[in-house]
């Protein structure tokens, strides 16, 4: 909020993702923080594969749609 951006929520998402540059994609079980990613076993995947990417994209479209503004 502080970087007046919209933001969004949706409850029942629990997977974790971010798409860098149209370039590398991160989908992951982890929260985003110390113990998550390093005290507790999280799977997750890093790729740079083009069709992988642009899914990513479509998928966080739909959600963003479906999702409530705060």
């Amino acid at each position: 909020r502080s970087s007046n951006r919209e933001v969004r929520t949706n409850h029942i998402i629990h997977s974790r993702m971010v798409i860098s540059d149209q370039e590398s994609l991160l989908i992951s079980s982890a929260d985003f923080t110390r113990d998550q990613l390093m005290d507790e076993f999280n799977a997750g995947l890093l790729t740079g594969d083009e069709q992988a990417i642009e899914d990513a994209e479509d998928y966080f479209d739909h959600l963003w749609s479906v999702s409530e503004p705060l």
